[in-house]
């Protein structure tokens, strides 16, 4: 009998791209109050997609800088176009704070 491989079970998840769409579905499904079941497979495939974008986009500069940001723990590492990343900005707290912090708050979900 043959192994199956990941391209074979996939179920069409194959390419990052795919993956946040997955994520998009995920977070749908959070409701309030929440279902721990639904937090846990949004927060799954944030993960799994953060570690996808790192091996299919190994070159990418913008991939590389937010790999050395996570890699230092630092925010203020994270590129400049990051903070466009966050389209309505009246909802965050510290009005204050350059957005890029708050695209690091969100993305060290992803890094845990």
């Amino acid at each position: 009998m043959a192994r199956s491989t990941m391209s074979d079970i996939s179920y069409g998840i194959s390419k990052p791209v795919d993956l946040l769409a997955k994520l998009i579905a995920d977070a749908s499904k959070i409701t309030a109050p929440p279902h721990s079941h639904d937090i846990f497979n949004f927060l799954v495939t944030a993960a799994v997609l953060n570690e996808w974008i790192g091996k299919y986009y190994p070159d990418d500069t913008t991939v590389k800088a937010l790999k050395d940001a996570q890699e230092e723990k630092d925010w203020t590492k994270l590129p400049a176009e990051t903070s466009a990343w966050i389209s309505n900005k009246e909802c965050l707290p510290n009005k204050g704070c350059d957005p890029r912090r708050h695209a690091w708050n969100v993305t060290r979900i992803c890094w845990c």
